[in-house]
C-alpha cells in the first residue's frame, strides 16, 4: 500500500484545491456573474459562474447522474488498477492520481449540488474548473507516458542485445 501514496496524494491535493476554489466562486460570484465584470484581464481572461449539469464542453446537459456513476466505476478502477503497478513507479501513479482526484472533484458537486460548478474562462473556450484541468492534464500524461513505454518497449525488440 506504501507504492500508492502518490495516487492518493495527488488526488487529495486536487480535491481540496478543486472544493476550496469552487466555494470560494460560489461564495463570491453569483450563477452567471463574471469578475471582472467589464473588459477581461489581458484581454483573454475572467472568472464566470457557470453551473455545467453536462461533462466536457457541455455536452450530455441533464445526464449529471449518469456522470456521477461513470465518475464513481472510473475511480475505482483507477484505484484498484494503480495498486497492480511496479511500486516504483509513481509516476504513473501520481498521473492516475490526477484523474481520480479531478473524477473525484466534479463527483462531490454532482452528489451536493446537482451541477458542477465552472469558472475558468478563457473566452474561447469552454468554461472549467481544477478538477477538469487535473483531467485533461492527467490524460495528457498517461498518453504520453504509455507512448514511451510503446517506444521502449519497440526498441527492445528490435535490439536483439536486450533481449
Amino acid at each position: 500500500m506504501r507504492g500508492s501514496v502518490p495516487y492518493f496524494a495527488v488526488a487529495g491535493v486536487i480535491i481540496a484545491l478543486d472544493q476550496v476554489t469552487k466555494a470560494v466562486v460560489r461564495g463570491q460570484l453569483g450563477h452567471g456573474e463574471r469578475w471582472p465584470a467589464g473588459e477581461p484581464l489581458l484581454g483573454v481572461f475572467r472568472f464566470t459562474h457557470v453551473h455545467n449539469t453536462g461533462m466536457a464542453f457541455g455536452l450530455g446537459k441533464g445526464q449529471g447522474w449518469l456522470f456521477l456513476l461513470l465518475a464513481l466505476v472510473i475511480v475505482a478502477g483507477l484505484t484498484i488498477g494503480q495498486t497492480r503497478l511496479d511500486p516504483k513507479d509513481w509516476s504513473q501513479r501520481a498521473i492516475l492520481g490526477l484523474l481520480a482526484g479531478g473524477a473525484v472533484g466534479n463527483a462531490i458537486d454532482r452528489m451536493r449540488l446537482g451541477h458542477v460548478t465552472d469558472f475558468f474562462d478563457f473566452l474561447v473556450w469552454p468554461v472549467f474548473n481544477i478538477a477538469d484541468s487535473a483531467i485533461s492534464v492527467g490524460v495528457v500524461l498517461l498518453a504520453i507516458h504509455l507512448w514511451r513505454e510503446e517506444r521502449a518497449l519497440a526498441a527492445a525488440q528490435a535490439d536483439p542485445v536486450h533481449l
